[in-house]
């Protein structure tokens, strides 16, 4: 069976870009006239201070000639260049200590 050429045949319009009906021109306007809108009102600012961190309180000082005396504070530590230990010669307890701790001892 041969299908007849008249049977289905659906009407095709051409696509023409500049045919538009009145609802979709409408439609078209409307979505365009809503985007510039907003780009307009984004546009738009008030002119206050952006509202952030308030600005810090500083300390001012009047720079001046005259003397100045010049220090040096460096962090250190010390350590004695000679250590002496304090052993019986004998075997048994050191009971008494006779000197101070950090004073001079003479020999003998």
């Amino acid at each position: 069976m041969r299908a007849s050429s008249d049977r289905c045949q659906i009407p095709v319009r051409p696509y023409l870009p500049n045919s538009l009906s009145l609802p979709s021109r409408l439609q078209t306007l409307s979505v365009i006239a809503a985007g510039a809108v907003t780009l307009l009102l984004s546009a738009c600012g008030s002119a206050d201070k952006p509202k952030g961190k308030p600005e810090p309180v500083v300390g001012v000082m009047i720079a001046r000639a005259g003397p100045v005396e010049l220090t040096t504070e460096l962090a250190g530590r010390t350590e004695a260049f000679e250590i002496a230990e304090v052993r019986p010669q004998v075997a048994g307890l050191v009971i008494e200590r006779l000197f101070t701790e950090g004073s001079y001892v003479r020999e003998g």
